[in-house]
């Protein structure tokens, strides 16, 4: 009996140390958000006391260097958590925190109301523009009242370690696409690299608080990525920095082995997170320049059920002239698969009368790649673009109902439709729905540009690498157009689309006047009828440009050096044209003709078309 007693004393006592050891470990799996969490907020805290003793200089100071120099110092405490900032909050960050100068509309509000532009990049802006302290000031006051709204959303609550490790990997997307283009420091590109190298000493920071739970080669190879691109960005100057390489030897491999941290760590990926909410970025792509880096299905509006199907009616579809009145036209009449899906015309045919339309007809590639579709951005649906050309008096000038009765009367095509969409067969959703599958499908990201910055092929064009380098630096072109699709497509989260007024002269050649064509501005969307919006168009993706010609909404340059010399000399203005709201820099970017070159040389090698032998 004494000996059972000892037995089941032992045996409870082994179930208690074990409880113990199993409550140790639990909470010690929890400590490394927890401490990133404290670490988070320590820095978010530096970065208003920073702002708050910026302030207090602007009172006391008057001096311009001490001014930029005070201005910077908080701009630095900030850069190192901008990653966490935006990730938490996307709208106040743009609209408040670090978004573009400019003025913007509020979304998701009845009526039209105007933002002012404010936060760093303004602040910078009157900085070095020399405006009135007591303006600063105010900003400044703006600022610190809008980085405290974060208080709230630095806890346990909204941050776990999904969150911080997503938070981590779009802030590499931010730096590929940002960081390394001076986006948000125009005025000073040096200090834009030395800025962005500040996300690499985050990264270490907050990889290093799961070193408990991280094999040693792997956190030390991770942390040894992380200083390596913090030195590379650090000591860079900016119009000689090698962004091919940065990206090729220091960023493709930190976000590779940042999922593979994550994955190591058996945290949960966004689509483990949300199994039915698709996000624009594919999270598991294996290359920032990957061909599936973005989710077409994001974008589209079909399902991956019969979509195979789907593109077949589509492209069926996209071929048939029936869906016009005359019966003579069809998609391909102004989107010609040869030529990139363009026409090769300045201005796309009328359609009934063989006069010029109103506008350049742009590409089809990648399309679905955005958030609003055609040049004045008056749709925010794949499948209501076909609304605009059927209805349209000068391109299709017919109806759906005709149309859906024309196509009813073909037994073999109303079988197929019935065979994909069941007993709804024909009807206006089936055509738009089947038109966007195959739209959706043109998607082109395999250029030998592409397999160049993927590593999987060698090459020894400098000029495509230097041409890059220049576009996604003292060119100034990776500011609007973003990579991968070199569009107006906004990252890191890339769910916006961008329009931009260039200033874009009615004819190449002297005397020039400003194209009277307001673009977004009578896009028949009251809400968008803003000054700023005169004559902004959205900005297309230079992706399969070579094969595009001619260029601008209205077909003006019929090259692309006339293109790069109308950059060259800052737009509209440069051109000595009255433009009140010109978004690009209307200064000159002294670009010499070998540079010129090489960017026209990296912009051709954008091309990518398998399509251009389709057929219904």
């Amino acid at each position: 009996m004494r000996k059972l007693v000892i037995i089941i004393t032992c045996f409870i006592g082994v179930i208690l140390i074990s409880f113990e050891r199993n409550k140790e470990v639990s909470i010690t799996m929890n400590a490394p958000d927890l401490k990133c969490i404290q670490w988070i907020k320590q820095k978010h805290d530096s970065t208003i006391e920073q702002s708050i003793a910026f302030k207090a200089i602007l009172s006391s100071d008057t001096d311009t260097q001490n001014i930029k120099s005070a201005f910077h110092e908080m701009k630095s405490t900030f850069k190192e958590l901008e990653f966490i900032y935006y990730y938490l909050d996307p709208q106040t960050f743009s609209q408040s925190i670090n978004g573009a100068p400019l003025p913007k509309l509020q979304k998701k509000v009845p009526d039209m109301t105007i933002l002012e532009p404010k936060g760093l990049q303004r602040m910078e802006e009157m900085i070095y523009g020399n405006e009135e302290l007591s303006d600063l000031a105010k900003q400044v006051e703006m600022f610190i009242k809008n980085l405290r709204t974060y208080n709230g959303l630095i806890n346990q609550q909204y941050i776990n370690d999904p969150i911080i490790f997503e938070a981590l990997r779009y802030g590499v997307i931010r730096i590929n696409t940002m960081g390394i283009t001076g986006f948000d420091s125009p005025g000073n590109p040096d200090l834009s690299l030395k800025d962005a190298a500040l996300f690499f000493k985050s990264y270490s920071a907050i990889i290093s608080q799961y070193s408990e739970f991280i094999p040693k080669e792997m956190l030390e190879q991770s942390l040894k990525q992380s200083e390596k691109a913090y030195l590379k960005l650090n000591d860079g100057a900016f119009d000689s920095f090698d962004r091919f390489d940065f990206i090729t030897n220091n960023l493709d491999p930190i976000w590779r082995s940042s999922l593979s941290l994550q994955q190591r760590l058996r945290i949960e990926l966004p689509n483990q997170r949300f199994s039915k909410l698709q996000r624009p970025v594919n999270y598991e792509a294996s290359s920032l320049y990957a061909q599936d880096f973005l989710n077409v299905s994001y974008f589209s509006e079909y399902t991956n059920e019969k979509i195979e199907d789907q593109i077949k009616l589509g492209r069926s579809l996209f071929f048939d002239k029936r869906l016009s009145r005359n019966n003579k036209s069809n998609c391909a009449s102004c989107h010609h698969p040869g030529k990139a899906f363009t026409d090769g015309l300045p201005r796309s045919k009328n359609l009934v009368d063989g006069g010029a339309g109103k506008r350049n007809s742009p590409t089809l590639l990648n399309a679905v790649f955005a958030e609003r579709y055609f040049h004045d951005m008056r749709v925010d649906r794949l499948a209501f673009q076909m609304d605009h050309v059927v209805l349209n008096p000068i391109e299709f000038n017919t109806r759906y109902d005709t149309i859906i009765s024309r196509l009813r009367k073909d037994n073999e095509f109303n079988s197929d439709m019935i065979a994909v969409y069941g007993k709804e067969g024909i009807t206006k959703n089936t055509i738009t729905n089947s038109m966007s599958a195959f739209i959706a499908s043109l998607t082109s990201f395999n250029s030998p540009f592409d397999k160049m910055i993927r590593k999987e092929i060698e090459s020894d064009d400098q000029s495509i690498i230097e041409g890059f380098n220049l576009f996604m630096g003292k060119a100034s072109c990776g500011t609007c157009h973003f990579p991968p699709t070199f569009s107006g497509l906004l990252p890191p989260e890339y769910a916006e689309s961008e329009s931009e007024v260039l200033g874009v002269p009615n004819r190449s050649e002297e005397p020039e006047h400003i194209d009277p064509d307001l673009g977004r501005y009578m896009n028949h969307i009251l809400k968008e009828q803003a000054p700023f919006y005169k004559h902004a168009f959205k900005t297309p993706t230079v992706r399969n440009v070579k094969s595009s010609a001619p260029y601008m909404h209205n077909g003006i340059y019929n090259d692309l050096d006339e293109v790069i010399d109308f950059y060259d000399v800052g737009g509209g203005i440069g051109l000595n044209l009255d433009v009140p709201n010109q978004t690009l820099p209307a200064i000159s970017l002294n670009l010499t003709e070998s540079e010129k070159m090489n960017l026209i040389i990296f912009l051709e090698s954008l091309e990518d078309n398998p399509y251009q032998d389709i057929a219904p």
